[in-house]
């Protein structure tokens, strides 16, 4: 995955000067598990820019995704803004204990549109839970 400047640590600097980030450099490459791993080990805010970006082609695209899924997952009050949660003043994320509920109930048994981000020779790839392919 290269990263974009997006997914740079100056931008998520630029958003939220607190924020917590592996220090991705706009056109640094890296893989997908490496990405994996520093967003959710060190909480980096710019890996997660950078993941949706690389699965999804922007995070838009990606966010949407995530909103879909939650949604099939029945958690109808949560509503994402960003792949990172970091904070947005003028729309914050929601969530309400069903929610939180709904998601763990298909923790150990993931529905069948359930996507997890994979790298094959370069290439971003969405690999499908329920078929393994």
């Amino acid at each position: 995955v290269t990263v974009s400047y997006n997914g740079s640590a100056a931008a998520m600097r630029a958003i939220d000067s607190e924020a917590t980030v592996i220090s991705l450099q706009e056109g640094e490459e890296l893989t997908m598990q490496d990405l994996l791993f520093g967003t959710l080990i060190r909480s980096g805010n710019d890996g997660a820019v950078a993941i949706a970006e690389a699965v999804a082609g922007n995070e838009s695209t990606f966010v949407a995704l995530m909103n879909q899924t939650a949604h099939d997952l029945g958690m109808n009050s949560t509503h994402f803004m960003n792949p990172n949660g970091l904070h947005d003043c003028e729309n914050n994320r929601v969530q309400d204990g069903g929610d939180e509920q709904a998601a763990f109930a298909h923790a150990d048994n993931p529905p069948p549109h359930h996507a997890a981000a994979v790298q094959q020779d370069g290439q971003p790839l969405l690999l499908r839970a329920d078929d393994g392919h």
